[in-house]
């Protein structure tokens, strides 16, 4: 199934959530990561092609959800999920929820919410991959959050964390630790390699 019109944040978001696992990690609770995780992974004006078992759009409420086996491909990009919800904001909201310019399928309106559920893995061919349970990519604020036991990796390069937040406008990342509690925070745990000698 084709759905390359409405998702050009589709990308952005997938890009963004690898891209963090060449980054490093400060030993505090919350993790600032040292480099610009959109540096040349973002691919916006390429096609993008979703395939699952099934699509349920919902007209009325804008949302379009693909579910099972779920497969994003945008270049050389890859993200699988068990389900991929997309919600959109209207064009025009004197116009009725069913016109085809307010349509999640046709790429009307703008996109509000990008929600992918279940065993979330996003890989890129420059060897960055990440996964979590969920991720979640809020457009208005333009911050990604993927969420419990996230690990990323680049080469042998590793972090494991239990959240992952990126924010779009700052070009700031943050990797919050596992097992913190109200008193205590959790803690963030990364293997980086030397590069071998020449």
């Amino acid at each position: 199934m084709r759905f390359s019109n409405a998702l050009p944040a589709m990308s952005l978001a997938a890009f963004l959530l690898s891209g963090a696992s060449a980054l490093a990690a400060d030993p505090a609770g919350g993790q600032p990561l040292a480099k610009d995780p959109t540096a040349g992974i973002t691919r916006s004006d390429e096609p993008i092609h979703i395939t699952s078992n099934t699509l349920d759009v919902s007209q009325n409420d804008n949302i379009a959800t693909f579910v099972g086996n779920v497969v994003v491909v945008q270049g050389d990009m890859r993200m699988t999920s068990d389900r991929l919800k997309i919600t959109m904001v209207k064009n025009d909201a004197a116009k009725p929820a069913n016109d085809d310019k307010n349509s999640p399928v046709t790429g009307g309106g703008q996109i509000s919410t990008i929600d992918a559920t279940g065993k979330v893995h996003v890989v890129t061919s420059n060897d960055q991959a990440a996964d979590g349970q969920w991720a979640h990519y809020d457009a208005p604020t333009k911050i990604i959050t993927m969420g419990d036991t996230v690990l990323l990796r680049q080469g042998q390069n590793v972090i494991r964390g239990a959240k992952l937040v990126v924010n779009l406008e700052t070009n700031k990342s943050m990797i919050y630790g596992a097992g913190g509690d109200a008193t205590k925070p959790g803690r963030v745990e990364g293997l980086f390699l030397p590069p071998p000698k020449k």
